[in-house]
């Protein structure tokens, strides 16, 4: 969304994508094999987009393939993968359609936060925020797997970079102590597995 250092406007394929291959994986030789184009540009109020029509998927589309095309000159054994954001910020319902059939990508960045009411009281168990939003996950997944495979994607074509039971995860809770956590995460892992999440 933004050009770095200057922050000026909006990214360049050149110096912000493929200067940024060039350096990582031919010059230092660190062999980075996944790349994201873009953070949760679907959310103004999660990462700036100094391009036109910004934190829309009509405006990633635009600028987007650039990124890809540019990136992968440098290496073309990199996989890409673009934001999408999956019902998770009901205001940017229209970003994903866009992105999922106008962008270049080989997967799609799917962040899930299950549990979304922050615990503050230090006594809130696990069982008793299932109805928070943890049944999302399943449904979610098999719904971008449809989406992707309506685009002409594999549906396994998805990599789930953050995840957690909290909003913040790092409040003191019995939900964060003791083995709820341990529980937590075997089962969104099993849901993963399931969905075939890479």
């Amino acid at each position: 969304g933004t050009n770095p250092p200057m922050c000026t406007a909006g990214g360049s394929p050149a110096e912000n994508g493929a200067d940024l291959v060039q350096y990582a994986n031919l010059t230092k030789r660190y062999e980075i094999k996944y790349w994201e184009i873009g953070n949760e540009l679907y959310s103004n109020t999660t990462e700036a987009d100094f391009h036109p029509s910004p934190n829309t998927g009509a405006s990633y589309v635009s600028y987007e393939p650039a990124f890809y095309d540019s990136m992968k000159a440098k290496d073309p054994t990199i996989k890409i993968a673009v934001p999408i954001a999956s019902g998770v910020y009901s205001w940017q319902s229209g970003f994903d359609l866009p992105v999922l059939a106008g962008a270049k990508y080989d997967a799609v960045v799917w962040h899930n936060y299950a549990i979304r009411a922050p615990i503050t009281d230090g006594s809130t168990l696990y069982q008793d925020r299932a109805a928070s939003n943890i049944g999302r996950t399943r449904g979610a997944l098999l719904t971008l797997e449809t989406e992707l495979m309506n685009n002409g994607k594999n549906a396994d074509a998805i990599w789930v970079t953050e995840w957690n039971g909290e909003v913040s995860g790092n409040r003191w809770s019995k939900q964060t102590m003791g083995p709820v956590t341990p529980l937590f995460v075997v089962s969104q892992l099993a849901e993963y597995m399931q969905a075939g999440v890479q």
